[in-house]
């Protein structure tokens, strides 16, 4: 395939993922809450990770890939210090908001 035909079928693969990834949050963020089926101890405070600390974390995983993996690990240390700010916002905002996925 040429280069640029490549180029735009990833772009729109990782386009695609993106949002179904927003899609996914907002339905989840719609659906009722029901804090009545947690019975364990409450998180009333918590420190937000700061992008370093996650790329430390991330830096630190298991290389191993699987096919379950919603990116290739490869990839996702290619772009770490693009995607960071992302994953580091999503966490916290889901600890703030106590909203977490189901999946």
């Amino acid at each position: 395939k040429p280069a640029n035909q490549l180029c735009d079928e990833m772009q729109k693969f990782f386009q695609d993922k993106v949002e179904k990834i927003y899609s996914e949050m907002i339905s989840t963020h719609e659906d009722e809450h029901d804090s009545s089926a947690f019975d364990g101890p409450t998180l009333s405070e918590f420190q937000p990770i700061s992008d370093e600390e996650l790329t430390s974390i991330l830096s630190d995983i298991n290389k191993k890939e699987c096919e379950a993996d919603p990116i290739p690990i490869k990839l996702l240390f290619q772009v770490i210090k693009d995607v960071t700010p992302i994953i580091s916002f999503i966490v916290n905002d889901s600890l703030r908001r106590g909203i977490f996925p189901n999946r």
